[in-house]
């Protein structure tokens, strides 16, 4: 690279690195590349790895990359709850309430998903499990439609993969049901005109039972339905979640609203920050 393009590689191009040998399923290779990187390898570089991990259900690697954030990063919430879902996977109940434990001795908390759908220039925010008001109660209502309707057309089987907890397979399905992106969709279809455009935000990755849900509905409803990652700094991601989870219990808000409670604490990185939220919003930075 530095040969050919006159480019050094950076930290940035290390992980990229490991991202393409862990989507192509070569463990190994990224675990190798990994340790014999010529800069020391930071947490972003083994948490690309644990994900790779998680995705093709590796516990052993899974647990020498954490050793290696444990020591980088040990007090990351992310990092636990990924190796919680590792083990959940292969059903090593033990192991995850192992994983529980320490996240409750060092009192992490996991942080809760939303989505958000902007309808008539009103903002409306969802949280997994939520029935607070009647919004919500509205979302619910069409999403037993949906459910149903994709059941019987679309032969939808809940994923239940995903849910961290060793309880009952009906109990798994209810649990994945919630899931505030379904809730956002399903408010939209209520909401808006046939066959409009569905856009999502959210703050954490889609599941992949809520990955083939959306699929479904677009398949069964002919329904076009984008959902992406809010799309703002890092350092503004728990500032974002605490103002979305405030705003949500006092009824749908605004984007104004929004961007007038983060400009309260720096007003030039909150304006830059939530320009590219209500642009992902609205759809114009989406691809």
């Amino acid at each position: 690279m530095a040969e050919t393009y006159d480019i050094e590689p950076t930290i940035e191009h290390y992980g990229c690195m490991v991202d393409f040998y862990g989507r192509a399923g070569q463990l190994r290779k990224a675990y190798n590349f990994v340790v014999q990187m010529p800069v020391p390898p930071n947490a972003v570089i083994w948490r690309t790895l644990l994900g790779a991990c998680s995705f093709l259900g590796d516990i052993e690697m899974a647990e020498q990359v954490n050793k290696r954030l444990s020591e980088l990063d040990p007090d990351n919430c992310g990092d636990h709850v990924l190796l919680s879902s590792i083990y959940t996977f292969a059903g090593k109940w033990k192991d995850v309430a192992m994983v529980r434990r320490s996240m409750a001795e060092k009192d992490m908390k996991k942080i809760p998903g939303w989505s958000m759908i902007e309808i008539d220039k009103v903002m409306y925010s969802f949280v997994a499990g939520d029935k607070q008001n009647e919004i919500t109660e509205e979302a619910y209502n069409k999403l037993s439609e949906i459910m149903l309707k994709l059941k019987v057309k679309g032969g939808y089987i809940p994923e239940v993969g995903s849910v961290l907890h060793d309880i009952e397979e009906e109990e798994k399905e209810d649990t994945v049901s919630k899931h505030s992106e379904k809730l956002a969709v399903a408010f939209g279809m209520a909401r808006l005109c046939k066959g409009s455009t569905i856009r999502i935000v959210k703050n954490l990755r889609v599941c992949k039972d809520c990955h083939s849900f959306m699929k479904l509905i677009s398949k069964v409803y002919g329904l076009e339905i984008v959902v992406t990652a809010v799309n703002v700094p890092s350092i503004l991601i728990e500032e974002l979640n605490d103002t979305v989870l405030c705003n949500r219990r006092s009824g749908p808000g605004t984007i104004k609203t929004i961007i007038e409670r983060l400009s309260i604490g720096s007003p030039k990185r909150s304006k830059a920050a939530m320009k590219a939220l209500r642009e992902t919003i609205r759809g114009e930075q989406l691809c």
